[in-house]
């Protein structure tokens, strides 16, 4: 009768090549989902809010990014007013909220609503 080695207390390469292979094969998909994870994080354009007290399309904005998963960083312009300036010369507006990915001018709220219905919201940040 021929043993198996792992009955001699050796290891079988046969064995243990298939009881590592679920492992080694998880550790691999979990390495892609985690590289492509911190992609999307760190390489994310960040989404800004240019805000003002008292401002029900600022709220209104800020809840449909809530809802939609999306982070953001509120400046509230009300405690910046030396700021308000810069942004409607670089947005070319001036009415509240402003609504920046990057660089690139969103706009107030109806074309943030509109962008992200249309999904050209997501496209913007994903370039």
């Amino acid at each position: 009768t021929r043993l198996h080695p792992s009955d001699t207390g050796k290891d079988c390469w046969q064995c243990t090549r298939d009881v590592f292979r679920p492992v080694y094969t998880l550790s691999l998909l979990s390495e892609n989902l985690f590289t492509k994870l911190n992609k999307q994080h760190y390489y994310m354009p960040t989404i800004t809010l240019y805000t003002r007290r008292l401002c029900t399309y600022c709220g209104a904005a800020k809840q449909l990014l809530v809802s939609n998963d999306y982070d953001y960083e509120e400046v509230n312009l009300d405690e910046e007013p030396e700021l308000m300036q810069e942004v409607m010369v670089k947005s070319g507006q001036r009415t509240m909220p402003q609504i920046f990915v990057g660089d690139h001018s969103v706009g107030g709220f109806r074309e943030l609503y509109q962008q992200i219905n249309s999904g050209e919201f997501a496209s913007l940040l994903e370039q």
